[in-house]
């Protein structure tokens, strides 16, 4: 009896100690097939820019690179990939599609250019995809719609073509659908009115013809939010004000077209407005009349400004209402009537 009791906990504990070792091993390896499409991947982001991630090297374990996160309950395997504001200039290369563990990939404004590879669609367990403000040619590819875990995807601000995809109809999970600011035509298709869990659509800012179909209108029970189109309207009305797109080379590094903005608001107005809203004349050529019309058309400005910067916020909530919007320019129409029209005073002064 005491023979066959040294025998089992022998056996127990070369299990225990055999465990541990089968379960690094796994993990090593899953670990070093995330690393060798990261480092893949590097390479075509960042157009091999030698000093581009620094910490994405062997002195590091991976799961400490930047914008890496991984996850303790799959073997450490790469879950989030976070790399925005950046101005690399790069493509998004096919080895992204060995990722398989990731659930978020934000690629947004880090000046990516080329398409969007077919590779995407092996990434089944991605709940969000943001390759928003790039520069992302060609069609969304259909291999896309493989990614059925998908709740979130923003793809506005890109040079996209194509028709808008029917078989975005069949990924139930979305809640975010954000396509604005490309270059698709046709029509919006009756199939997303399938997308039951949908409270946030922009398609603004493309080629689009015909009507909203009544499916779409009535999906989520009616509340489908604007909120997606405000953002778009808000990122135009700051593009107008500065002259200034969001993918422009001077943002990256935590600056964008927002942050820009919002920084110069109401003080450094004047040094992000595009010259040609403002009028230039010297101090001595100023009459009463003109130095008043010259501040309310600043404070019509700075007005523009915050609207642009409320309507561009990240979050929906946060977003100025289209009511809101309206009430604002209501009021700025009127200071600027007030000021060409003031009783007693000329309309226009030489």
């Amino acid at each position: 009896m005491m023979a066959f009791t040294m025998f089992l906990l022998y056996t127990f504990s070369q299990t225990l100690m055999y465990m541990p070792s089968a379960t690094f091993a796994q993990a090593l390896s899953s670990n070093n097939t995330d690393k060798l499409a990261l480092l893949a991947l590097k390479e075509k982001l960042t157009n091999g820019i030698p000093d581009s991630l620094p910490s994405w090297n062997d002195s590091l374990p991976l799961c400490k690179w930047q914008g890496v996160t991984c996850s303790s309950s799959n073997h450490m395997r790469v879950s989030i990939l976070q790399l925005e504001n950046q101005n690399w200039g790069g493509t998004l290369g096919a080895s992204i599609g060995n990722l398989t563990f990731l659930k978020t990939l934000n690629l947004s404004n880090i000046n990516l250019h080329g398409g969007i590879p077919r590779e995407v669609g092996g990434l089944k367990r991605l709940q969000l995809l943001d390759l928003s403000h790039n520069n992302l040619q060609g069609e969304i590819p259909i291999e896309l719609a493989n990614c059925s875990n998908l709740q979130v995807i923003s793809l506005i601000y890109n040079n996209l073509t194509g028709n808008v995809p029917s078989w975005f109809g069949s990924m139930i999970q979305l809640t975010q659908l954000l396509l604005g600011a490309n270059n698709l035509v046709g029509t919006i298709p009756p199939s997303f009115g399938n997308l039951s869990l949908l409270v946030e659509l922009s398609l603004g800012r493309n080629h689009l013809e015909g009507s909203i179909p009544d499916a779409l209108e009535y999906a989520a029970g009616g509340h489908v939010s604007p909120q997606g189109d405000i953002y778009s309207y808000g990122i135009l009305v700051l593009e107008m004000l500065t002259g200034k797109r969001p993918t422009d080379s001077m943002f990256g590094e935590g600056l964008n077209l927002h942050n820009y903005c919002k920084m110069a608001i109401p003080e450094r107005i004047t040094e992000i407005v595009d010259s040609c809203l403002l009028i230039p004349s010297t101090e001595e050529q100023k009459s009463v009349t003109q130095h008043v019309m010259e501040n309310n058309i600043i404070e019509c400005v700075v007005s523009l400004a915050r609207i642009g910067v409320a309507c561009s916020q990240e979050f929906p909530a946060q977003r100025m209402g289209i009511k809101d919007v309206i009430t604002e320019f209501h009021a700025m129409k009127q200071m600027l009537l007030n000021t060409w029209y003031r009783p007693g005073s000329a309309a226009v002064e030489n």
